[in-house]
């Protein structure tokens, strides 16, 4: 996890110090935020669906937080193993599926077809919200570009004054919002969605012990056989 905060510093760091000498206010402008940034909005509406947009919220927000460990929640699978109903509440999504389940008086076969209906929809859910990030990150620069003929088609109209001292700033301005446009889809979003598929490569392994060990308690296995077990997948 400490590599996120680490790579937003430095990714700042470097922006800033390519800029030089040059003044900071240079890139502040208003109207290639709103064409960008509110652009990306927009477009996000019109191409994600708010289900989808809510579990992206949610496996972003995860990534500021520590890593579900199988030693995380060790102590709810031993107390599952010795008796399915000593846990009420779990950290983990599927172990707390597994325990309303097991409350409900769910037979063994049912149970292990309806555990892995919800392990697979969790995975269908997160894949969807990285495919949804990955969808957004593309359009960033191409509203930078809109912004930037936006900004040109002003410059050029101006072009027939006697006064031609502020045509470079006018340049600089309408360029900017190709910077944004950059930054936003390149230091931010595209970077964001390749960490979440890193994240959903070891949320796989990860539940897919835990389904191995929720199975094992479903056929009421000796807790010493499902402790042997959470051992392994914890060296693992």
């Amino acid at each position: 996890m400490i590599t996120l905060p680490v790579g937003i510093i430095a990714f700042i760091v470097v922006i800033f110090a390519t800029m030089g000498h040059a003044d900071v206010s240079a890139y502040l402008n208003m109207h290639s935020v709103i064409v960008v940034v509110g652009g990306t909005f927009a477009v996000t509406a019109i191409c994600t669906p708010w289900g989808v947009l809510s579990n992206l919220a949610h496996n972003i927000k995860s990534l500021f937080k520590k890593r579900h460990t199988i030693a995380a929640v060790r102590s709810d699978l031993t107390k599952l193993a010795e008796n399915r109903n000593s846990v009420k509440n779990s950290q983990d999504p599927l172990i707390q599926y597994a325990i309303g389940l097991w409350e409900k008086g769910t037979d063994a076969s049912t149970f292990q077809a309806l555990i892995s209906q919800y392990r697979d929809k969790l995975e269908h859910e997160e894949a969807e919200a990285i495919a949804g990030l990955h969808a957004i990150a593309k359009y960033p620069p191409a509203l930078g570009m809109l912004g930037t003929v936006i900004g040109m088609i002003s410059l050029f109209a101006s072009l027939g004054g006697a006064d031609k001292s502020g045509l470079g700033p006018a340049l600089a301005t309408a360029m900017t919002a190709t910077f944004y446009g950059l930054i936003m889809a390149n230091g931010v979003l595209s970077p964001l969605a390749d960490r979440l598929v890193v994240e959903a490569i070891y949320r796989k392994k990860y539940s897919g012990y835990i389904y191995e060990i929720l199975t094992l308690i479903n056929r009421r296995e000796p807790s010493s056989m499902v402790e042997e077990e959470i051992g392994v997948r914890e060296a693992a």
